[in-house]
């Protein structure tokens, strides 16, 4: 009985834990965060190394990488966006310089840039054309924050596939060379508070997504503004989108749109509606476009209360004639048109007649000045600091750094900063705005986009610059990189190469195009207005390529002189050039010479020369030959049956008679005979 008791109980124990166990879940490690360099010395690294749901903070600097994030994980900037660079490794590859294959991951205030696509994509609205050249690229992922980022001179700026609960805000999008945002197949999609400008063929592109806002974005100098495609349900309000090249809003296909609120201004078309149906399109300001909306193809489209002003050509349908609703009754009323020449007679602020589109459509209440609703401008604050996350006052709210905020026209905001604070154990103090105002306290006037740093200086550390990059050494290539640490905050950093003047740098940078040969280089830091500091001098070579030596004499010949000319090219500068003979010791020379004295026989030649980093190099040998000596022809027996003078007879008294004539002439030559022709006597016997 007592073991049936206790099988019970335990039973009912194990019960109680099973159901408690979804209630209490799974406990997870507190998320750390990881600084970059001093954790590791990449950002890929630090990815490698997390856990799930860390911090990665990356100090200011260039950092080169093409980086794959693969877990959840928060990627920001220590220093902001404009100190802070990201790059890909090549730009000649293509590859994404952030790739992103994991829900909940956020990307913030990083300059991202350099990552081209060759290949134009033949199905433009193709997402999957877009894997590569991105700065960007996030795929099949969900819950993603691209913020607070400039992401710049890219293929393509930032894009998503097949994702949802996506959030692309506040981030500059300019100088793609082909669209500055794409969204494709994705759902619950929010862009806003972006300015997106300058890039080559769209801002931007919504294509196949469900559910989705466009807000409070500044789309501007594009090819298109922005581009709605096959979509549905997408709200696109209070944006400014203006002096784009084509059109300001291209709406293709798809239904069910919200478009209020916004200005198209200057561009070819302000609205162009191409087979989209079912949109409410109100509330905007459309001026001076070429046409202010066009419609091609079926539309069946609600429009009311927008200002059309000035515009080359206010409507235009330019497939069939459809139909649209261009008012929304009395008294609510239809649009503001510019070229209305109706009159008021009843002081309604509705026109007495329609303005007249065409024979399908008309305005049957047009409105006499324009909507009462006009978008005030819109501008950003941004506040950062030096070191990283300062808490300060916004018109005596507290707030820390980074901080942003959109501010209509005109608004005056007061910023206070506080005297001192500490950072990672160190005390700082504070030291002037990046604007260089040194007022702890200032109001700031929003009638642009505004972006300051407050910097404060560390108390009692004098200045200490380090040079990691270039280093006393010879590098391969005319590209290298510039790499400082200085230990505390500073202002302005500059630095001259080979004595030239001073040039301006933001974070680590690259010495591009240098040239072959010494260099050096300096670092000056202004860590005070006017107190500037600088760094030894690094004196460092660049040698991309060996030197090419042509000899062009001597040839691999035979000369009949003992002078030759030793003639030869060079395809670049160099500090030492000499030569060996016969491998002897080099001579050196200055240019083309001459060698003298040479002796008969073969010989062989090497040029030597030594370029500006100090590499010796040689030229091909050369073999040749010298031959002057001349040899003297023999001459030949004359045949014994001719006489002369000098013949052999075979007479005694002949020969008496020629040694005497040769006596008188030469004692010599008589003697050299006689003994020659007693050789011949003694042959004949």
């Amino acid at each position: 009985m007592k073991k049936i008791v206790s099988t019970f109980a335990l039973f009912l124990v194990l019960s109680f834990i099973v159901v408690l166990i979804p209630e209490i879940g799974i406990l997870q490690a507190e998320p750390r965060t990881i600084v970059i360099p001093d954790d590791y010395a990449s950002i890929q690294e630090a990815i490698n190394n997390a856990n799930k749901g860390d911090i990665i903070m990356v100090k200011a600097g260039t950092y080169y990488e093409n980086v794959i994030v693969n877990k959840p994980l928060t990627i920001k900037s220590q220093n902001g966006p404009e100190n802070t660079i990201v790059c890909t490794v090549n730009t000649e590859t293509g590859k994404n310089v952030f790739e992103i294959a994991a829900d909940d991951v956020e990307i913030s205030g990083f300059t991202i840039e350099n990552s081209f696509n060759r290949t134009i994509p033949g199905d433009p609205f193709d997402p999957a054309s877009y894997v590569d050249g991105c700065g960007i690229y996030v795929e099949t992922c969900k819950g993603t924050k691209i913020n607070r980022n400039i992401v710049k001179n890219n293929f393509e700026g930032v894009v998503f596939a097949d994702c949802s609960n996506i959030l692309v805000s506040e981030n500059q999008i300019p100088e793609s060379i082909h669209e500055g945002v794409r969204i494709a197949y994705s759902s619950s999609v929010t862009i806003s508070n972006n300015t997106i400008t300058s890039n080559r063929n769209c801002g931007m592109v919504v294509f196949r997504c469900s559910t989705g806002s466009v807000s409070e974005n500044q789309i501007v100098a594009n090819g298109d503004g922005a581009v709605v495609s096959n979509s549905q349900g997408i709200t696109v309000s209070n944006n400014n989108i203006t002096n784009n090249a084509f059109h300001g809003l291209n709406l293709v296909g798809g239904q069910d749109h919200r478009i209020f609120g916004n200005t198209m201004r200057n561009n070819t078309n302000g609205i162009w509606l191409s087979g989209s149906t079912n949109n409410n399109i109100y509330q905007n300001t459309i001026q001076a476009n070429y046409y202010g909306i066009a419609l091609s193809g079926f539309s069946n489209n609600f429009i009311y209360h927008n200002s059309f002003i000035n515009n080359s050509l206010q409507t235009h349908f330019s497939i069939g004639n459809p139909y649209s609703s261009w008012d929304n009754g009395y008294p609510s009323g239809g649009n503001y048109w510019s070229d209305y020449n109706g009159t008021d007679n009843d002081g309604d602020g509705i026109g007495d007649t329609p303005y007249v589109i065409d024979g399908n459509n008309r305005d049957n209440y047009p409105l006499i000045a324009p909507s009462s609703f006009t978008p005030a401008l819109k501008y950003r604050l941004t506040v950062d600091s030096m070191p990283y996350g300062v808490t300060f006052t916004v018109d005596n709210v507290t707030v820390t750094a980074p901080w942003s905020e959109i501010y209509n026209e005109n608004t005056s905001v007061t910023l206070t900063m506080p005297e001192s604070r500490s950072f990672e154990g160190q005390n700082y103090r504070w030291y002037l705005w990046s604007d260089r105002n040194t007022n702890r306290t200032r109001t700031v006037t929003m009638n642009t986009n505004i972006a300051l740093t407050a910097i404060f200086a560390p108390e009692n550390t004098s200045l200490r610059i380090s040079i990691l990059s270039p280093e006393n050494k010879t590098y391969a290539t005319t590209d290298v990189p510039l790499e400082i640490t200085v230990n505390r905050i500073f202002y302005r950093t500059t630095y001259s190469l080979d004595g030239e003047a001073n040039k301006t740098i933001i974070g680590n940078t690259t010495l591009t195009g240098l040239s072959n040969g010494p260099h050096n280089i300096i670092i000056f830091i202004e860590d005070n207005p006017g107190n500037i500091s600088s760094s030894g001098v690094i004196y460092f070579t660049v040698a991309t390529a060996s030197p090419t030596i042509s000899i062009l004499s001597p040839e691999k010949k035979t000369y009949d002189a003992n002078n030759i000319s030793l003639t030869f090219t060079l395809n670049e500068t160099i500090s030492w050039i000499a030569y060996s003979l016969d491998g002897q010791e080099n001579m050196t020379i200055s240019a083309n010479t001459a060698i003298t004295d040479l002796s008969d026989g073969s010989h062989s030649l090497i040029v030597y020369a030594k370029d500006a980093a100090g590499n010796t190099w040689s030229s091909e040998t050369v073999y040749f030959n010298i031959k002057t000596r001349k040899t003297e022809p023999q001459q030949p027996e004359p045949p014994q049956s001719q006489q002369s003078s000098l013949s052999v007879s075979s007479s005694p008294m002949e020969y008496g008679h020629a040694l005497v004539a040769l006596a008188v002439a030469s004692p010599i030559a008589v003697a050299g005979y006689l003994s020659l022709k007693h050789k011949k006597l003694e042959e004949a016997k």
